[in-house]
């Protein structure tokens, strides 16, 4: 299977993980579900280059480390109050832009037409953002532009 799925009953998720091989990745309130087999404090991967590359192995992001690389943890069982605090700051920060745009625009320092940077595009799946539109670098989901219609 390859997308999303909707199962109505904890049994249905279990026979459609059992059947793929692959893990049930909950998006929403599933109780009595036991939570994936994940160490606390146990970084699922690694990200570097101002997010643009990621990696899964431990001795690779250790040789980046030893370079001078800054590596930054990438965890799948995210603070749900977390996730939200960083979504509020990335509303902040886009209203912030969009704002100053405005006033270069009135100042007439940049042209009305000109394009904003960067792209951002969203995974509809699992709602992160990553820089490109290559499948989604966690869950291998379909990546679309932010701010798109679904």
């Amino acid at each position: 299977m390859v997308g999303t799925a909707i199962w109505w009953t904890k049994e249905e998720a279990e026979r459609d993980a059992a059947a793929t091989g692959l893990p049930i990745v909950g998006l929403g309130p599933m109780s009595g579900v036991a939570p994936a087999e994940q160490r606390q404090g146990e970084p699922y991967g690694w990200a570097h280059d101002d997010g643009k590359e990621f990696t899964t192995h431990a001795d690779h992001a250790s040789d980046l480390q030893r370079e001078g690389i800054q590596m930054l943890p990438l965890y799948t069982h995210a603070d749900p109050g977390e996730v939200e605090r960083l979504r509020t700051v990335i509303e902040q920060q886009r209203s912030l832009i969009a704002s100053l745009r405005e006033e270069l625009v009135e100042s007439r320092s940049i042209d009305a037409r000109a394009e904003p940077g960067p792209t951002i595009w969203d995974c509809r799946p699992c709602q992160l953002e990553q820089p490109t539109a290559r499948p989604c670098d966690v869950c291998g989901g379909k990546t679309e532009l932010a701010g798109a219609k679904p």
